[in-house]
């Protein structure tokens, strides 16, 4: 997994575009999409994505979020 300062640096980018969004999330159906494309992925520990090292549960959620391996549909 990304080491923890690589994870905060994520975390930090990531809630910055989550709010210039206005803290949008994705339809049910994406949500869904993206969480069946990250359980088959090599990369996915339990909830946690080990290429970003995010929680996937909540990842899948924000609209600008983005698989880092770009195997999400874009919305």
């Amino acid at each position: 997994m990304s080491s923890i300062p690589d994870r905060a640096w994520n975390l930090a980018k990531a809630l910055t575009a989550f709010a210039a969004d206005g803290c949008r999330t994705v339809p049910k159906t994406t949500y869904r999409i993206r969480l069946q494309t990250c359980a088959s992925c090599p990369r996915r520990e339990d909830n946690w994505c080990l290429e970003c090292g995010c929680f996937l549960p909540v990842k899948a959620k924000g609209r600008t979020w983005q698989c880092p391996l770009g195997k999400w549909p874009t919305t």
